[in-house]
């Protein structure tokens, strides 16, 4: 088997499978997620399999230390049925320049990914404390 470069090694460790895909985009299973330090606390999701499609999230805790998802167990079989522990809980947002500065976050379809194996699931919440166009000001 062949040794893979120092790059193709890094895009695998940041390549992650969502086995469903994501709503709106069930084709698209594998995402790479990135971040460039001069743009923290935002991450760059980009489809490997069409490069044109990307998406810019952020951890959940950022915008709401307080935030609660009650999944079932069922729910996150796909991924390998994660401890949360194992889990990163992501929102895609929508940003808005100006002052102020506004972030619009989908709290009601949060991305969830399985760190150690590497999977993900964006999962609709029937939650009604939670919108899919929630605005936060800086």
């Amino acid at each position: 088997m062949d040794e893979l470069d120092p790059i193709e090694r890094e895009i695998l460790d940041k390549t992650f499978t969502f086995p469903q895909g994501i709503p709106g985009f069930p084709e698209l299973h594998r995402f790479i997620f990135s971040q460039d330090a001069a743009y923290k606390p935002f991450t760059v999701m980009r489809s490997v399999d069409n490069v044109s499609i990307s998406f810019v999230v952020i951890e959940a805790f950022y915008l709401t230390p307080d935030y609660v998802m009650d999944v079932d167990d069922a729910e996150l079989e796909p991924i390998g049925s994660p401890g949360p522990l194992d889990c990163v809980i992501l929102f895609i947002v929508r940003l808005e320049s100006g002052k102020p500065f506004r972030i619009h976050a989908n709290l009601r379809a949060p991305l969830l990914l399985h760190k150690t194996q590497k999977l993900g699931r964006q999962i609709v919440l029937h939650d009604a404390r939670y919108s899919e166009q929630e605005t936060f000001e800086f």
